[in-house]
């Protein structure tokens, strides 16, 4: 079966084309894994799940993706609140050559009995139907199922024998979700990844922070989409929408922009690591590294990530206060991760628990700043941090150690801090040009000695002396 970079259009089910819940996609490579992307139709920027003023109708979002000149890969479907679909995404279980499933993913396809195609990698399969999402963890192993505030890949490549319309199979959903998804485990809480549902748990390591063992006094009253239109309507909303789109623009590595964002997701979260999870897996910065073993004592690098936010946020998010300032906070500096693969390191002070080694911190754009950015009298959640691993932010802005001693970056210090990043990251950018020149030359030199080398072969060709006549 082909699959088209662009579904023709009587391809999609008219339930879904009639909805003006389209973006488009695109492939980009973070850190060398490649994440699908989503796109606004038209202005080119990134979409998000969240702002439906980045969907358009599918006929523009399939025009746009259909351009020569587009820089999109193809098109994919909003899954909202307010619609009655549910996606079911079925990873790995399908033969790209003679398109045939595996066991469970044809028996699951068969019990929804639903619109089914082929992903755009052509090892998977979305089942699109219409139902109510069963309460409870979304994804296990390789099946996810999402009904709000994720986007699916079209293709319209419709596997044989499936129905051309998009069925209401409650029932069926509820069956599938019981027997594949909401059975107990080992105790890992697994939670839907990023890929607009094409990408692809997070487990509990050692140390790592238990999911739902957060503080969820104010926040857990608010939806997770009304959560996220307060960060956003903030003061420093630009800052949290620019990230939330995955947009990595004046950060030293994609690792320090998930940082900044769990940060803030912290702040408005009330450090409930379980929603801090399962939103940033909503945002455009989702990629697969977040699932992978980093550390030592097996937690993965979103827990590790998850677990600094938290450590380094001092304030949180409550409906009811609107008495806490910015200036009552403590550094605008958050802890840095210049090394997207660094190793745990020493542990931090009286708690035993372990951080990446980086460089000093800064950033220029997602950086907290030290204005005031109070929003209806709330703070810039990634202004409440504190700098030292172990230490407490008091009432004046100043931060403790462990040890109970003060502890005062002056400007002095300050400027050490920033001189030493520039460095760094001016260093790490020259290394990078090196070694793409190294590789160049490498390239060029290898073609000129073929060149050489055939050169060399034709001469001795035309120079050869004929053997005698006998």
């Amino acid at each position: 079966m082909s699959i088209d970079r662009v579904p023709p259009a009587q391809s999609v089910p008219e339930s879904l084309r009639e909805r003006e819940q389209w973006v488009c996609w695109r492939t980009e490579h973070r850190d060398g894994e490649p994440t699908k992307v989503p796109i606004e139709p038209v202005a080119g920027g990134f979409a998000s799940t969240s702002e439906p003023d980045s969907w358009r109708a599918f006929g523009v979002a399939r025009g746009y993706a259909a351009a020569e000149d587009t820089t999109v890969d193809g098109v994919g479907f909003v899954f909202t609140e307010a619609d009655p679909f549910v996606g079911v995404d079925l990873d790995d279980c399908r033969d790209p050559e003679t398109g045939s499933l595996d066991e469970s993913a044809a028996s699951i396809v068969d019990r929804l009995e639903s619109y089914t195609e082929v992903s755009p990698s052509g090892t998977g399969v979305h089942v699109l139907l219409r139902g109510e999402l069963p309460e409870g963890r979304n994804r296990r192993g390789k099946i996810e199922l999402y009904d709000q505030g994720r986007y699916f890949t079209v293709t319209g490549a419709r596997i044989d024998g499936a129905p051309r319309s998009v069925a209401a199979r409650e029932d069926a959903l509820a069956t599938v979700h019981a027997e594949h998804v909401a059975r107990e485990d080992d105790g890992r809480d697994e939670e839907p990844a990023q890929d607009g549902a094409d990408m692809d748990s997070t487990g509990n390591g050692n140390s790592a922070p238990t999911p739902g063992t957060g503080t969820r006094s104010g926040p857990a009253d608010l939806t997770d989409d009304e959560l996220l239109e307060r960060a956003m309507a903030a003061a420093n909303g630009d800052k949290f929408r620019r990230l939330w789109n995955g947009d990595t623009s004046g950060y030293d590595s994609h690792s320090e922009a998930d940082l900044a964002l769990c940060c803030l997701l912290a702040f408005w979260t009330g450090t409930d690591t379980a929603r801090i999870d399962r939103l940033f897996r909503r945002s455009g910065l989702m990629r697969p590294k977040w699932d992978e073993v980093h550390y030592g004592d097996d937690r993965t690098y979103g827990e590790g990530t998850i677990e600094e936010a938290v450590a380094f946020v001092s304030e949180t998010y409550d409906p009811e206060d609107d008495s806490v300032d910015a200036g009552d906070v403590g550094s605008d500096t958050l802890p840095s991760r210049g090394d997207d693969n660094a190793s745990t390191a020493s542990s931090r002070s009286g708690s035993g628990e372990s951080a990446p080694v980086s460089p000093p911190p800064t950033d220029t754009a997602g950086t907290p700043s030290t204005e005031d950015a109070t929003a209806n009298g709330h703070p810039d959640p990634a202004e409440d941090v504190t700098v030292s691993p172990g230490a407490s932010g008091d009432s004046d802005g100043s931060t403790t150690g462990s040890d109970g001693g003060g502890s005062d970056d002056g400007p002095a210090m300050k400027e050490v801090r920033e001189d030493a990043v520039v460095v760094y990251g001016d260093l790490a950018e020259a290394i990078e040009d090196l070694r793409a020149s190294i590789a160049e030359l490498y390239e060029e030199n290898e073609h000129l000695r073929e060149r050489i080398t055939a050169l060399e072969n034709d001469a001795d060709d035309d120079h050869a002396e004929p053997e005698p006549d006998r």
